[in-house]
């Protein structure tokens, strides 16, 4: 997922709960009230956002394996010992 599929999420779900803003004060207390509102509706969106959240988490990881000296970078970060254990990323 590109950061522009990212923000366009963020922008939706503030646009859902009717908050100015992602992330300030306004927006949890309005995303709480639209998730007590929506018992299932809500789930959609934050199921997004957390795949959203994920999919940027590994793709930062790749390109910095990429990079010279990413690989140790990675493997210290995440306090692995054992490169053999990812191959696809480590190998």
């Amino acid at each position: 997922m590109k950061l522009v599929d990212y923000v366009t999420i963020l922008q939706k779900i503030s646009k859902v709960c009717g908050a100015r803003k992602f992330g300030d004060a306004e927006f949890h207390d309005k995303w709480a009230t639209f998730v007590r509102e929506h018992p299932t509706e809500w789930k959609v969106y934050h199921n997004e956002f957390i795949n959203a959240e994920i999919e940027m988490r590994q793709n930062f990881v790749e390109c910095l394996a990429q990079q010279p000296g990413g690989k140790e970078k990675v493997r210290e970060v995440y306090g692995i010992t054992n490169p053999n254990a990812y191959p696809k990323l480590l190998g």
